[in-house]
Protein backbone atom coordinates (compact mmCIF):
# COMPACT_ATOMS: atom_id res chain seq x y z
CA UNK A 1 0.00 0.00 0.00
CA UNK A 2 1.33 3.47 -0.83
CA UNK A 3 2.10 5.94 2.15
CA UNK A 4 0.47 8.76 2.06
CA UNK A 5 2.44 12.29 2.78
CA UNK A 6 0.56 14.29 4.86
CA UNK A 7 1.50 17.72 2.82
CA UNK A 8 -0.75 16.17 0.04
CA UNK A 9 -3.88 16.08 1.75
CA UNK A 10 -6.45 18.61 3.42
CA UNK A 11 -8.86 18.73 6.13
CA UNK A 12 -12.25 19.60 4.96
CA UNK A 13 -11.29 22.92 7.65
CA UNK A 14 -7.80 23.17 5.44
CA UNK A 15 -10.25 23.32 2.26
CA UNK A 16 -12.17 25.60 3.59
CA UNK A 17 -9.80 28.37 4.63
CA UNK A 18 -7.64 28.12 1.03
CA UNK A 19 -11.17 28.60 -0.57
CA UNK A 20 -12.41 31.02 1.99
CA UNK A 21 -15.56 29.14 2.50
CA UNK A 22 -17.27 27.07 4.55
CA UNK A 23 -16.48 23.58 5.90
CA UNK A 24 -20.19 22.58 5.38
CA UNK A 25 -19.52 24.08 1.63
CA UNK A 26 -16.88 21.95 1.56
CA UNK A 27 -19.10 18.85 2.51
CA UNK A 28 -21.91 20.10 0.13
CA UNK A 29 -19.64 20.34 -2.89
CA UNK A 30 -18.30 16.95 -2.71
CA UNK A 31 -21.54 15.79 -2.17
CA UNK A 32 -22.19 17.47 -5.34
CA UNK A 33 -19.23 16.08 -7.18
CA UNK A 34 -17.63 19.56 -7.11
CA UNK A 35 -14.75 18.00 -5.06
CA UNK A 36 -13.41 14.65 -5.14
CA UNK A 37 -12.39 13.43 -1.28
CA UNK A 38 -11.01 10.51 -0.48
CA UNK A 39 -11.77 8.92 3.01
CA UNK A 40 -9.06 7.66 5.59
CA UNK A 41 -9.79 4.59 7.37
CA UNK A 42 -11.45 6.51 10.24
CA UNK A 43 -14.02 7.88 7.36
CA UNK A 44 -12.33 11.31 7.19
CA UNK A 45 -12.56 13.65 4.16
CA UNK A 46 -9.54 14.49 2.87
CA UNK A 47 -8.39 15.97 -0.10
CA UNK A 48 -6.07 16.13 -2.61
CA UNK A 49 -3.99 19.68 -2.15
CA UNK A 50 -3.39 20.11 -5.97
CA UNK A 51 -6.79 20.00 -6.87
CA UNK A 52 -7.84 22.28 -4.12
CA UNK A 53 -5.08 24.94 -5.35
CA UNK A 54 -6.06 24.30 -8.55
CA UNK A 55 -9.91 25.34 -7.97
CA UNK A 56 -8.47 28.56 -5.95
CA UNK A 57 -6.84 29.63 -9.03
CA UNK A 58 -10.22 29.14 -11.40
CA UNK A 59 -12.24 30.90 -8.70
CA UNK A 60 -9.48 33.89 -8.83
CA UNK A 61 -9.28 34.24 -12.06
CA UNK A 62 -12.84 34.10 -11.99
CA UNK A 63 -12.85 36.78 -9.16
CA UNK A 64 -10.65 38.85 -11.85
CA UNK A 65 -12.46 38.27 -14.43
CA UNK A 66 -15.48 39.49 -12.87
CA UNK A 67 -13.83 42.73 -11.78
CA UNK A 68 -13.03 44.47 -15.07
Amino acid sequence: MQRIQKNEFLSVNGVAKILNIAAQTVRDWERKGRLRALRTETGTRIFSRAEVEQLATKQETRKAENQR
